[in-house]
C-alpha cells in the first residue's frame, strides 16, 4: 500500500476585474459617523487598473457585469481543475507506459454541487469524454472527504500560525490572507498529502465496524489511528532529495530501542462477504470498475454479476 502525490491546483474564487472609478476607504469620525475622503492616500483603487475581486461561487453561472460570480463549470473546471487532471495523465502516462491511469474524483453536497447543469457537465467532460469518475461524498460526513478530513486542517493550522506570529493575532483579510493561504499550499509536503489518502482506508473501516456511525470520533484519541508510524517516506529515484509520497508498512514491529513501534493498524478491514456487491456499492462505481477492470480477472466477473443483478432489479 501507499501512494504518492501531485499538487493539481489552488484556485481563488474570483477574477480579475478593471475599476469603473476611484474607490476610497470608508474613515469613521469622532462621532461614530463615516465618509470617504478623496484623497491619494485613502484611495482604494483607480479607474481602469485592474483589481481582484472575490465572488460567490455558482455552478455554471457567471452572474452579471454588475454582480459577477464565480462559476464552478467555466472559472474552476474548464479553466484549471480539467487542464491540470489531463496534464497529470499525460505526465503518468508517459512515466508508466501500458499503464491505464484513470481520475476519480469526488464532491461534497453543497448546493452549487447539485445543480443539474452541473452534474451534466460532469456526466459529460469526465465519464463520457475521459471515462473517469466522479462522485458526492456521504451525505453530512466530511471525515469521508481527505480535503476536509486532513488537508485543509493541515493547511488551516499554518494559516493560523502565519496569523498569529506574523500578523500580531489579527485577522488576516484580501491579498494578505491570500499570500498566506498561498504560502500554506506550497509549503504543504506532498508526503504528508499522500499520507493522508493513504490512510484513509482507516476512516472508512472504522464507519464500517461502527455499522455506518461515527461512534468511534467520540471515543478517546478516536481520530489517531497510527498512520504516521506505518508510513515511510517513498523518494522517486535515487535523486530525489525530497519524498513525493509515502509506503505503507502494516506489520506490527517492536524496537527494543524505541526507535520504531508499531502496534499495528487501530481498525480492520470489515468483513463483507455477507453483503451482496450491488447493495454496498453505486452503480456508477461499478460501471466504473466493469470498463477499466481486466476482463480475465475474478474481480471484474464479480462487478459484472452485480451490474446485472442491479438491471434485473430496475426491470422487475
Amino acid at each position: 500500500g501507499g501512494g504518492v502525490a501531485r499538487k493539481l491546483s489552488l484556485v481563488r474564487c474570483g477574477r480579475m476585474l478593471k475599476a469603473a472609478e476611484d474607490s476610497y476607504k470608508r474613515v469613521y469620525k469622532p462621532d461614530g459617523s463615516y465618509h470617504y475622503p478623496k484623497i491619494p492616500e485613502n484611495r482604494l483603487r483607480v479607474k481602469g487598473q485592474l483589481y481582484f475581486k472575490n465572488m460567490d461561487v455558482t455552478s455554471c453561472s457567471q452572474g452579471t457585469q454588475k454582480k459577477p460570480k464565480f462559476s464552478l463549470r467555466d472559472d474552476f473546471f474548464l479553466a484549471h481543475d480539467l487542464p491540470a487532471m489531463d496534464g497529470l495523465i499525460e505526465e503518468l502516462n508517459n512515466e508508466s507506459p501500458g499503464i491505464v491511469h484513470k481520475v476519480m474524483y469526488q464532491m461534497d453536497g453543497a448546493g452549487c454541487h447539485q445543480h443539474q447543469a452541473l452534474k451534466d457537465f460532469m456526466d459529460k467532460e469526465f465519464v463520457e469524454k475521459r471515462g473517469w469518475l466522479w462522485t458526492y461524498q456521504p451525505g453530512n460526513s466530511p471525515l469521508t472527504n481527505v480535503k476536509d478530513a486532513c488537508i485543509f486542517p493541515a493547511m488551516s493550522k499554518r494559516v493560523s500560525a502565519e496569523q498569529g506570529l506574523g500578523n500580531g493575532s489579527r485577522v488576516l483579510e484580501g491579498e494578505q490572507l491570500w499570500d498566506t493561504v498561498l504560502a500554506a499550499w506550497e509549503s504543504l509536503p506532498e508526503e504528508t498529502i499522500a499520507r493522508a489518502y493513504t490512510g484513509h482506508h482507516q476512516i472508512v473501516n472504522a464507519i464500517a465496524s461502527c455499522q455506518g456511525g461515527d461512534d468511534f470520533v467520540r471515543a478517546k484519541n478516536g481520530l489517531s489511528f497510527g498512520i504516521r508510524k506505518h508510513c515511510v517516506p517513498y523518494f522517486k529515484d535515487g535523486d530525489a532529495t525530497t519524498p513525493s509520497g509515502v509506503t505503507l508498512v502494516t506489520e506490527p514491529v517492536d524496537d527494543a530501542n524505541e526507535a520504531i513501534q508499531r502496534s499495528g493498524l487501530k481498525w480492520d478491514k470489515p468483513d463483507l462477504t455477507n453483503h451482496r456487491m450491488e447493495d454496498v456499492v453505486q452503480k456508477n462505481v461499478l460501471e466504473f470498475l466493469y470498463n477499466n477492470l481486466e476482463i480475465d480477472d475474478e474481480p471484474w466477473g464479480n462487478v459484472a454479476a452485480a451490474l446485472w443483478m442491479l438491471d434485473e432489479q430496475t426491470e422487475t
